[in-house]
């Protein structure tokens, strides 16, 4: 996973740049919508992501997890890095500046490693279940437990994915994953729409209220 903090970074560099050249200004200047910013960056960069999880998925079923099979790890895989693209966006939210924002960036991505180590192996199924609301965890959680389906020569398939080993099991790691991806992306793209910065005007915290109220008025209309 280590080899992904190079895109992950790449990302959050490109997003600072154009906000520090004020290029994502002048292009909603030009008429760009938000929904249009957000999906270009997410189409072009989960094209990328899904070349490597496509890959690293065929190595990995056919090298090292031979008893897993290949839509088991595809899935989980592609929606951590998934969540890893809203994670960018999420930090980029917070800076104006490119260079301070990737060093953040190094230090958010592996920070969310140590909630693992934290863990004994005699960790309980609520403490996993926990620290397993950081993606980083929820993900080597999956692969340790895999591994132990492996190492008991196993087959792990969806019929079979919600049994526990060391009282976690890949169903565990699936459901937080789901979790994580959705609650990175509104989190970026809330806060993206109110954090106040020097660059556009924001909107108040609560607009979605009154977004709802005048959506409901005119369907009672």
């Amino acid at each position: 996973m280590l080899p992904l903090i190079a895109v992950f970074v790449g990302l959050v560099k490109k997003l600072l740049t154009e906000k520090e050249l004020r290029i994502r200004e002048g292009m909603k200047m030009m008429g760009m919508s938000n929904s249009s910013f957000y999906l270009s960056w997410f189409i072009t960069y989960f094209c990328v992501l899904l070349f490597i999880v496509t890959m690293v998925s065929l190595i990995m079923v056919e090298q090292v997890l031979s008893s897993v099979t290949f839509s088991i790890f595809f899935f989980i895989y592609l929606m951590f890095v998934i969540t890893l693209i809203f994670q960018a966006i999420f930090i980029s939210v917070f800076f104006t500046r490119a260079k301070p924002g990737i060093v953040f960036a190094i230090v958010f991505f592996l920070m969310q490693y140590i909630f693992r180590s934290l863990m004994g192996s005699s960790a309980t199924s609520t403490a996993l279940k926990l620290v397993s609301l950081s993606p980083h965890t929820a993900f080597t959680l999956s692969i340790n437990t895999m591994l132990s389906f492996q190492f008991n020569l196993q087959q792990i398939t969806f019929s079979n994915y919600e049994t526990e080993i060391g009282n976690y099991s890949v169903k565990t790691a699936y459901d937080f994953m789901v979790l994580n991806m959705f609650f990175w992306m509104f989190l970026a793209l809330y806060l993206d729409q109110v954090f106040p910065n020097e660059f556009g005007q924001k909107k108040h915290p609560l607009f979605f209220i009154r977004w709802i109220w005048k959506k409901n008025q005119k369907v009672q209309e």
